[in-house]
């Protein structure tokens, strides 16, 4: 879903690498989230909203 939203994962893999936990802080950060890089219930919401 970051990846449709614009945001660059540095490529995908197996595991949660850097450039994942960048992308999803950075859209915790754009969306006024609680920037801890977790993929919370709030962060879900907001994915799929």
């Amino acid at each position: 879903m970051l990846i449709c939203k614009g945001y660059d994962v540095n490529g995908l893999d197996s595991i949660i690498g850097h450039g994942l936990e960048k992308a999803g802080r950075a859209f915790q950060k754009a969306n006024g989230l609680a920037v801890d890089g977790i993929a919370g219930r709030a962060t879900w919401t907001r994915l799929f909203a």
